[in-house]
């Protein structure tokens, strides 16, 4: 059963008044006190798009499934958010409601909309209870012809099948762990954030001292200063390429370092206030399924993903559990190989370590070493092209993906598809379309980047989804990049290890069928 839930919150002389309004589609609207008229034996798929509102009164369980309009009609846009004003989302509600009632009498439903917004987030103006369940009708009807909008697109773009069988439970994985939170030690939080505080002050002060840089903004500075050793990053500054510049060369350059760790450092100064400030034994993490045009998950509230290392022991296992992390090794490269069908390329990841061996090709090269290789692949991998990484290092990734001519051909017949259709799209749909700006369909910088990292995202949900079908003493809690943060009963971590390892590998193989899959079990911690 299909139902549309939204709920209304007001405060009549001090006191609080709560009332949800429910549709089933194709039927009619209806009020309630309460969510208890859910029946036990029925599978229902509640559709909102402010679930954070309602998640204390619904119940989540194996029969539960849970649409977001926004984060469902986020599967089919297929531009980067950064395409598009903080105004003009097209994933949004308020901005969906206004497209889909854009043909009407414009004065009169701008009025309408208008009033619909306020007495949802309750300015009420002193509207009637009877105009209230009027407006609240409109809304819940509006949001049934939405989804059926929505629902049409995903059929013409053939996402309907990946919807159905992965972003539809996955949606209802992440909201059963935002509504149980996540236990966190809130005596270490206060002693981190004093030690985060010192590190980053002690950087901030580096920098304006030596380098006369001010800020992590302060890009005249950082342009002047960064250009007298690395020229060829000056003009990537402020985009999402220096920031792999900078993690590239942080051991190489004194100046790099510090403008990484200030900026890591700030970032997570910001986490720790944020979860400091709850003052609660628990946080509950708020989840975009659909987190980026690749579909990674995002943890939004509060940003999990981004916390380093060693502020991560912050997280704590519930009582009688402890914490077991799963990741996946050369998780790109992998991909990438299969893509590409590459043989040689296949073999070395399924026989050997495709970094080590790119280091060992490489070994001429000064300061060489595994991890920068890894991170050269990564850069490759997130569309970074050969001839820019070469200007930017002065290293020529060709010694080594020569040795694979597939990988060219892929290259080639990747860009010359793009041309002709527009778009590139991974398996089981995600399509990303050419950039608004794009009029001849053009090669753009992404292109191999969303099929490897697109293809990346749906293994890691099909994994979490299987584990999360089969066994329920695996409780998931945290999706990393390549990784996922578990909790399990203490006593059983090697049978509970050789689960996940079994259907991580799975879910790999099944997108990636001539890969043999590796995965790694690792300190969720890392103090330094």
């Amino acid at each position: 059963m299909e139902i549309i839930i939204l709920k209304h919150i007001s405060y009549l002389k001090g006191k609080k008044k709560i009332i949800y309004y429910s549709k089933i589609v194709g039927g009619e609207v209806k009020t309630h006190k309460n969510l208890d008229f859910f029946k036990e034996e029925e599978i229902y798929n509640i559709i909102s798009f402010d679930f954070l509102n309602i998640i204390d009164a619904i119940e989540i369980n194996e029969r539960s499934l849970f649409t977001d309009i926004e984060q469902l009609k986020k599967q089919i846009i297929g531009h980067s958010k950064n395409e598009f004003s903080k105004n003009d989302q097209p994933w949004d509600f308020w901005y969906l409601l206004k497209q889909l009632h854009k043909n009407a009498d414009n004065e009169e439903m701008i009025k309408k909309l208008e009033k619909a917004k306020k007495i949802y987030f309750g300015f009420n103006d002193g509207s009637s209870d009877s105009e209230i369940k009027d407006i609240f009708g409109f809304l819940l009807s509006s949001i049934e012809d939405i989804l059926k909008l929505i629902y049409e697109e995903l059929k013409e773009r053939n996402e309907i099948f990946r919807h159905e069988t992965v972003e539809k439970k996955i949606s209802s994985i992440l909201l059963e762990r935002t509504k149980k939170g996540i236990k966190i030690d809130t005596l270490l939080i206060t002693s981190l954030i004093r030690k985060v505080n010192i590190e980053f002050y002690e950087v901030k002060n580096r920098l304006q001292l030596e380098y006369g840089i001010f800020s992590r903004t302060d890009f005249e500075n950082i342009k002047k200063e960064v250009g007298k050793i690395l020229p060829a990053l000056v003009n990537t500054i402020g985009t999402n390429e220096y920031i792999r510049n900078l993690k590239f060369y942080k051991d190489d350059f004194d100046l790099i370092k510090l403008l990484y760790e200030e900026r890591k450092l700030s970032i997570n100064k910001t986490i720790l206030t944020r979860i400091g400030s709850l003052d609660d034994k628990k946080i509950f993490p708020q989840f975009q399924s659909f987190g980026t045009v690749t579909s990674r998950i995002l943890v939004e509230y509060p940003s999990l993903q981004q916390l380093k290392r060693d502020y991560r022991n912050i997280i704590l296992p519930e009582d009688g559990m402890e914490l077991l992390y799963i990741d996946y090794c050369q998780f790109e490269a992998g991909i990438l190989a299969s893509e590409a069908n590459d043989l040689k390329l296949i073999e070395m990841y399924n026989m050997e370590d495709i970094y080590s061996q790119m280091n060992e090709v490489l070994k001429n090269v000064p300061n060489i070493s595994r991890d920068k290789c890894k991170k050269l692949f990564f850069s490759y991998c997130y569309g970074m092209s050969k001839e820019n990484i070469k200007k930017v290092t002065n290293i020529d990734l060709d010694i080594f993906f020569n040795k694979f001519p597939e990988l060219e051909k892929f290259n080639i017949k990747l860009k010359k598809k793009f041309r002709i259709d527009g778009f590139v799209e991974t398996t089981q749909g995600n399509k990303r379309y050419k950039s608004f700006d794009n009029k001849n369909n053009e090669e753009e910088s992404w292109l191999i980047s969303q099929r490897i990292q697109g293809n990346a995202s749906l293994i890691l949900k099909k994994a979490i989804i299987e584990v999360y079908n089969l066994d329920k003493e695996i409780e998931f809690l945290i999706p990393m990049h390549d990784a996922v943060l578990y909790q399990i009963p203490i006593g059983k971590r090697i049978e509970k290890s050789k689960f996940l390892e079994t259907h991580f590998k799975k879910a790999f193989k099944e997108i990636c069928p001539k890969i043999e899959p590796a995965v790694e079990f690792k300190p969720f911690y890392d103090p330094k």
